[in-house]
């Protein structure tokens, strides 16, 4: 990435692009959020754990006199020597690990966000590309590698100064007491922690400056997620035409049509003696009207001209509705002439 583009990422992300930067792994996470976290809990329970290991510890003790006084030894023996050492293994450290690891994995989740394990696989091009040879060298991994050995001597320094606080109960021995260790893990466990509270900043600033987006990166997520307009309008056209040869099928079904001569053309149907006010079931304008007269007259649909009445038929009503009230005198003077011209001639014909 060049410092002109850089430059030019001036928008905020994008919900899609922060969706897209999660699935693919890039999250903020720290470490040594986590291992400081990790560090203050296990400096809490230090007390009760090292308590509760004495009385394993002695359990051990004497349970592994039985196996000492055993006089024969065998595969049996052997085998049983090996599930209570396993068993008791898992006794005096599985709860431990386990909850160390609980507690790990939701410090985690914490920070990323929740886990996709779907999307979990092995990006071979990370492990070995010829680019990241020349990012070990980066301004980057100088700036994280001061860090590190910055974060070390913080440690170091913080042992250093517990010790000699405590250099007497060291000098006797007690340097193994409940209250010693805990109070050295916690200390550690503060320094950690405020390290990776820096840590966590510094890395989520660069994770936001790298997820800033050109206006020109804006725009094409945009015709992606909504479609190119010249599309959607080509989409919209397709869907006009096909709704006008659905719409001009139905002419032939109509009782009248009214045209204003040429610019308008509505299409009305209506069955007597059934509920409901005439339904227009065509309409259109200029070409489409024209189109619209053109059926009518060939299937012989009585084709009326008026004008303020189409105009009024075209503005007010869509196809498949019924026309509003203020229209019912209009269209019934229009009916009547119709069905009176349609018995004249049938009569005439008689």
């Amino acid at each position: 990435m060049s410092e002109h583009d850089d430059q030019n990422r001036t928008e905020d992300p994008t919900p899609r692009r922060r969706e897209d930067a999660r699935r693919e792994g890039r999250v903020v996470f720290s470490a040594d959020l986590t291992l400081g976290l990790m560090l203050l809990l296990g400096g809490l329970l230090i007390p009760m754990v090292m308590q509760r290991s004495a009385g394993l510890f002695t359990s051990l003790i004497h349970e592994a006199g039985t196996f000492s006084r055993t006089s024969h030894w065998d595969a049996d023996t052997t085998r049983q020597m090996f599930v209570w050492l396993l068993s008791r293994s898992l006794l005096f450290a599985g709860p431990v690990c386990i909850g160390a690891w609980l507690f790990a994995v939701g410090s985690a989740q914490i920070q990323i966000g929740s886990f996709a394990w779907t999307e979990m696989k092995i990006d071979w091009s990370r492990l070995w590309n010829p680019s990241s040879i020349a990012r070990v060298f980066s301004t980057e991994q100088l700036v994280n590698g001061l860090l590190s050995m910055l974060k070390a001597l913080t440690v170091l320094g913080i042992a250093f100064v517990v010790i000699w606080v405590h250099r007497s109960t060291v000098a006797d021995g007690a340097a193994t007491s409940a209250s010693f260790l805990s109070q050295l893990v916690l200390s550690i466990g503060g320094g950690v922690l405020a390290w990776g509270v820096v840590d966590y900043a510094i890395k989520w600033q660069r994770h936001e400056a790298k997820l800033k987006m050109t206006k020109e990166e804006i725009k094409r997520e945009s015709r992606e997620d909504t479609g190119d307009p010249q599309i959607r309008m080509r989409r919209r056209q397709l869907h006009r035409e096909a709704m006008k040869q659905r719409t001009l099928k139905d002419v032939p079904k109509a009782t009248l049509v009214v045209k204003n001569p040429t610019h308008f053309a509505i299409a009305l149907k209506y069955t007597p003696g059934q509920p409901g006010a005439p339904t227009v079931i065509a309409k259109g304008k200029d070409v489409f009207a024209r189109a619209i007269i053109k059926k009518a007259e060939e299937h012989g649909v009585p084709v009326l001209e008026r004008k303020p009445l189409a105009r009024a038929l075209y503005q007010l009503v869509e196809v498949g509705q019924m026309i509003p009230a203020e229209l019912f005198q209009a269209v019934a003077e229009v009916l009547v002439f119709v069905y009176r011209k349609r018995n004249l001639a049938r009569r005439e014909a008689a």
